[in-house]
């Protein structure tokens, strides 16, 4: 996992200087982290999140972005829910809305 995430966060970003993104032909990074409580895995995505913000210069939710499935788990990592981040409706309310936009 550490090697693939180092590479493909290199690639994207010389991407991003050379103003090519989108134009490789590897696929975006995908990263999932699971694990038992308390095993650390909100400070991995901390230090990820750090990377991608101080050393890349990324900003969360343009070139990346965190996301969990519940709301308490996206408010420990700064980030957002699946539901948010997919606008997928979670309710019957949220379905009407959606079909009326």
């Amino acid at each position: 996992m550490r090697g693939g995430f180092f590479v493909r966060s290199t690639v994207e970003q010389k991407e991003d200087i050379d103003g090519t993104q989108r134009s490789s032909v590897q696929e975006p990074l995908r990263m999932i982290i699971h694990g038992l409580p308390g095993a650390g895995k909100s400070q991995v995505i901390k230090w990820v999140r750090s990377f991608f913000e101080e050393v890349l210069g990324w900003q969360h939710e343009r070139e990346f972005v965190c996301v969990a499935s519940m709301n308490t788990m996206a408010a420990l990592i700064g980030g957002m829910t699946i539901h948010k981040w997919g606008d997928i409706p979670w309710s019957e309310e949220q379905k009407m809305k959606q079909a009326e936009k």
